[in-house]
């Protein structure tokens, strides 16, 4: 981290007469900084008043003068972890490569079919972590319009934090969600979401014409269940 000029305390102050109103009326300690509670948190003089400069979390940032504001630039972010709010959602699981999944702060639906109506092999059968996207693409290519009538097309509507490439998560992640559900609901409560209800939730698998693999989040259990069933949707998104 470089920092390319100095911040400056405040010193115009007149110490004869004390003008300064504090309590303990010495006029040789006025300059005084204001104190943060974070960490790395900085303060520079505006020419009126002490401005907070935030810490950033990116490594090797530059502090520089943009527009006579200092401003933190450049710097490579910290890689994710696991309850995470990040990237429009809760991070529930990572690659190891700065990359993972994330899940909604609240369920897209409190009760959902799976399909949109008519009973039909969608070919939307991987259960793997990585395939929940192109099996909401390939039911929502199959049961067609109206997509917010089931499950992989409500949580393909779903634009939280700005996304549109949310989707239903395949079996594998869905059972991420499950096991890190505690911490994702801590996060999810402190930004305005919710926690998992202990109910059933739609995964975008398939099983078999009739049924989709679903899970619930009582005892963590996965099974196949009749389309036509109302489950809960909470969207997730790669990034």
């Amino acid at each position: 981290m470089s920092v390319p000029y100095a911040l400056h305390a405040k010193t115009a102050e007149n110490v004869i007469n004390d003008e300064v109103n504090d309590a303990d009326a010495d006029p040789t300690n006025e300059i005084e900084l204001p104190t943060s509670g974070n960490a790395g948190d900085m303060n520079y003089w505006n020419g009126s008043a002490w401005v907070a400069i935030a810490a950033t979390a990116n490594e090797g940032a530059t502090l520089q003068m943009i527009g006579g504001v200092p401003t933190w630039t450049g710097g490579t972010p910290p890689i994710a972890k696991v309850g995470d709010f990040a990237h429009g959602g809760i991070v529930f699981w990572v690659n190891g490569n700065g990359g993972g999944l994330v899940c909604a702060i609240h369920d897209q639906s409190y009760g959902v079919p799976w399909y949109n109506g008519e009973y039909t092999a969608t070919g939307a059968t991987a259960t793997a972590i990585g395939t929940g996207q192109a099996n909401t693409t390939a039911i929502i290519a199959n049961q067609g319009a109206i997509e917010t009538n089931y499950a992989a097309g409500v949580a393909k509507a779903y634009e939280g934090g700005g996304y549109t490439d949310w989707f239903l998560p395949s079996k594998d992640e869905l059972n991420e969600m499950y096991l890190n559900r505690v911490i994702i609901g801590v996060t999810a409560v402190s930004n305005g979401g919710g926690g998992f209800a202990y109910l059933n939730f739609w995964s975008s698998a398939e099983y078999g014409i009739t049924m989709g693999w679903e899970q619930n989040f009582s005892n963590g259990s996965q099974n196949g269940n009749i389309k036509f069933y109302m489950g809960r949707v909470r969207a997730v998104r790669a990034f």
